[in-house]
């Protein structure tokens, strides 16, 4: 197992290019990047065989429905376009990966999450949110069966 924290403004430099014009071997930069739009001062990565996990202090996500809508549209007008902040991050992982668990905190929130089939995100399918422990502000993405370029 490798685990790695750093600070977010040292691993990606700011750039308008959306994380998804990229492929699966960016999955890193995508998830990173998601993580300093919610204003991540401190990203832990962890790898395990096949499983990826990414954790951060960000503002968390408020409303899981916002990201799965965004995995669900990855391919619309509405992503390409970049008016969505989750997109391009989201998609990518799905992308790399068979299986996702999301757990976020935001302010003022309980904490909440799901795990899915990767391919029924993407088609849209319906995806249970449930509680989720979570003590502290931020969310943590985990990505199993993970398929990344060489």
């Amino acid at each position: 197992m490798t685990d790695t924290s750093a600070k977010p403004a040292s691993l990606i430099p700011d750039s308008p290019r959306s994380a998804t014009a990229h492929p699966p071997g960016h999955l890193l930069n995508a998830l990173i990047q998601n993580a300093r739009v919610a204003g991540a001062t401190s990203i832990q990565l962890t790898f395990a065989g096949d499983t990826l996990s990414v954790a951060d202090n960000g503002k968390g996500i408020s409303d899981l429905t916002h990201l799965l809508r965004a995995a669900s549209i990855s391919q619309g007008s509405e992503v390409r376009e970049g008016n969505h902040p989750l997109a391009p991050g989201i998609a990518t992982a799905l992308a790399a990966c068979d299986a996702i668990r999301v757990a976020s905190r935001a302010t003022g929130t309980d904490a909440r999450g799901f795990v899915a089939v990767s391919e029924h995100v993407l088609a849209g399918e319906s995806v249970a949110i449930v509680p989720v422990y979570r003590p502290e502000q931020g969310t943590t993405v985990t990505l199993y069966g993970v398929m990344m370029d060489a």
